[in-house]
């Protein structure tokens, strides 16, 4: 690995400012939960899932890899996918439809 590469494009003030935000973002908040709606263009279309509030979102501050219905919990100004929320709606949606057809 070439180090010279890396310590040639590090900037110490773009470093400090970064970890100053991050710093003022530590806070003692629980983590939010929104799920995806769509993407439009670079930005993605959240919703609370507390409150139903949509939020735009720039698509670089998501994870890789999303795609609409993702669940992601919000924590300290980073999203994150929420793989266990996700599961646990997708098997309540599933039944909820299962029940739908034994019933019609």
């Amino acid at each position: 690995m070439n180090f010279d590469n890396i310590l040639d494009s590090f900037n110490i003030d773009d470093f400090s400012n970064d970890l100053h935000d991050f710093l003022n973002n530590i806070t003692d908040e629980e983590p939010v939960l929104y799920t995806l709606d769509r993407v439009e263009g670079n930005i993605g279309i959240l919703e609370n899932r507390d409150t139903g509030k949509m939020s735009d979102v720039p698509i670089e501050k998501l994870p890789e890899d999303i795609k609409d219905g993702d669940i992601f919990r919000y924590f300290n100004g980073v999203f994150e996918k929420d793989i266990e929320a996700y599961s646990k709606t997708k098997d309540r949606i599933d039944s909820l439809r299962e029940n739908l057809k034994t019933n019609t």
